[in-house]
């Protein structure tokens, strides 16, 4: 019985020191602090989830105040957590502490996905980190790093307008999720519709149903200046499928689209 424990019990204890190795490479540079616990720590909580719970959702809302509270400070732990990456070694670690409940180990996609949640929370005040994030988005760290760079661009806002060539070099990447951010990305910065709404347009023919989704927001965040999509805008409501749910929504996001871009023309295709 000692025997068959020994192994299990080794990896357990290397997770934790694996663990505690990550925490001392936070630690290297200071951290801001709040109410005696360092950022990352309040970022935790920050994470994608498929279904937030009520504690949860609270844990999030704290971290999101203390980021508001900490402000543009918080920039370099944020630039330093898009930027962590699993190896291979702490993957197997991992996938060995989720078989036990005494070690917890926090893969990077959680940091990453704090962070980006965090320059959502920052927005505009976010301005200086352009530059970093556009190199972290242009690194190969990891997939799931890069989506997450490119989705803070966008959170930044119409003050990250320097991205957009990148952006659009992106928005025809052939990883669909890399599309789908560089499209979020190009609407909420909405800037040079000139060169960004004929890759919008051209989106709304994609396979992928979050990627038509996002060109139809994207549009419709540009308003009067993407006119030249009304008649793609007015294709694309005509093929939704009412009887398929996503469809049903990306129709729902094409009337908004079409009423803040062209009113006049909404109200000739009968759309109110």
């Amino acid at each position: 019985m000692q025997k068959r424990l020994r192994f299990p019990l080794a990896a357990l204890l290397f997770a934790a020191l694996a663990f505690v190795g990550f925490q001392v490479f936070y630690s290297k540079e200071r951290e801001p602090m709040y109410e005696g616990k360092c950022l990352s720590a309040w970022l935790k909580a920050s994470t994608r989830v498929v279904d937030v719970t009520p504690v949860e959702d609270m844990r999030m809302s704290e971290a999101d105040e203390v980021v508001r509270q900490v402000g543009t400070n918080a920039i370099p732990t944020l630039l330093r957590m898009l930027r962590v990456k699993d190896s291979a070694l702490k993957v197997r670690l991992i996938n060995l502490a989720m078989r036990q409940h005494v070690v917890k180990i926090t893969p990077a996609e959680n940091w990453n996905n704090a962070a980006a949640r965090a320059f959502w929370v920052l927005g505009t005040n976010a301005q200086s980190a352009v530059p970093a994030l556009m190199e972290i988005a242009s690194q190969s760290i990891s997939p799931n790093s890069q989506y997450c760079a490119i989705t803070a661009l966008g959170s930044v806002g119409p003050p990250a307008k320097e991205a957009v060539p990148a952006l659009l070099r992106w928005a025809t990447n052939s990883d669909w999720e890399v599309r789908c951010c560089s499209l979020y990305a190009l609407g909420e910065i909405h800037d040079s519709p000139g060169r960004v709404v004929p890759v919008l347009i051209d989106a709304l023919h994609d396979p992928q149903n979050r990627i038509q989704r996002r060109a139809v927001v994207g549009l419709g965040k540009f308003g009067p200046e993407a006119e030249v999509a009304v008649p793609a805008l007015l294709e694309f409501l005509h093929a939704t499928n009412l009887n398929r749910p996503y469809d049903y929504d990306n129709r729902r996001l094409a009337t908004n689209a079409l009423s803040r871009i062209d009113p006049e023309a909404a109200a000739k295709a009968g759309v109110k």
